[in-house]
């Protein structure tokens, strides 16, 4: 797969036909994956996760609704409740802590160059989160150009009626393999079975040697847990949502205009600036490491 990959981002960010919504990249050695999903599941349990549900949540303005939990790996503190710098793009100062007591989520999480966050997210019965789209391309000004943030799922336990919601399309994700998802794509998620449903996932800046491990078909010093795979996930349905949450410079300068005053919705606008924004942003290129 060539560089062209990370336009192909940036267009589904940007809600652009022909752009990159989701792929499978990877299928897990089993025993290593049965080995990391014992893991996870202990962690869940002898753990407190904290609750999306709660107002002053980092991710609750994505609409979530029953029984939403997020332990976030990768920080500075170690607590599993700080998703407090989960957002932000420092990649030098964040560890998982507890690679005594979890050493196989430990060697999971170092096996990934240049994250910026890793969670293990839970939903359970009739739980998840609503329509809404994120902003994974940066601007670099110094660089004169633009990079992307780059989101990659692991269902760690699942079932058939977990749905993954991206641009109106229903997709199934399976047990033991790894998805690229765009969340820059109005996405969502929804379980509708009667098991508990917990994923891994984590963002990655796209410097070179990031994207190499991702996407790079050529790249020869993948790690020996990982098959790489090059084929599309089961679309199991469509969904027509009525309406988005969104934030950032679309929301502000939505707010600022007084828009909603002149009958315009948000989402609409959102639509139109990120047509706008496409046209403007100029190149995307691998990330420059500081």
């Amino acid at each position: 797969m060539s560089k062209n990959v990370l336009s192909l981002i940036a267009k589904g960010n940007y809600h652009l036909k022909n752009g990159i919504t989701t792929k499978t990249i990877f299928k897990i050695d089993k025993e290593f994956f049965e080995n990391l999903k014992k893991e996870c599941l202990d962690l869940a349990a002898s753990e407190a996760a904290s609750k999306v549900e709660d107002r002053d949540h980092i991710t609750n303005w994505v609409g979530p609704f029953g029984d939403a939990v997020q332990f976030s790996l990768y920080n500075t503190t170690g607590s599993y409740n700080d998703y407090s710098t989960d957002h932000n793009l420092d990649i030098k100062s964040k560890k998982f802590h507890y690679a005594e007591k979890f050493p196989t989520i430990d060697k999971f999480i170092k096996m990934f160059p240049d994250c910026t966050n890793f969670r293990l997210n839970g939903m359970g019965k009739n739980s998840g989160l609503s329509p809404h789209e994120e902003h994974i391309v940066f601007n670099d000004q110094k660089n004169k150009s633009n990079f992307v943030r780059a989101r990659f799922h692991l269902p760690i336990m699942t079932n058939e009626k977990v749905e993954m919601l991206l641009d109106r399309k229903l997709y199934r994700y399976k047990e033991g393999e790894i998805y690229f998802f765009n969340n820059g794509a109005v996405h969502s998620a929804n379980n509708k079975g009667e098991t508990y449903r917990f994923h891994l996932l984590w963002d990655m800046i796209m410097t070179k040697k990031a994207y190499d491990l991702m996407f790079n078909e050529e790249f020869k010093e993948t790690p020996k847990e990982l098959k790489r795979v090059d084929f599309m996930p089961e679309v199991t349905g469509t969904f027509n949502y009525k309406t988005f949450q969104t934030y950032g410079p679309a929301k502000s300068v939505y707010e600022k205009l007084k828009l909603k005053n002149i009958g315009l919705k948000l989402e609409s606008f959102a639509k139109l600036y990120n047509i706008l924004k496409s046209i403007t942003s100029g190149k995307i290129d691998y990330a420059k490491e500081n």
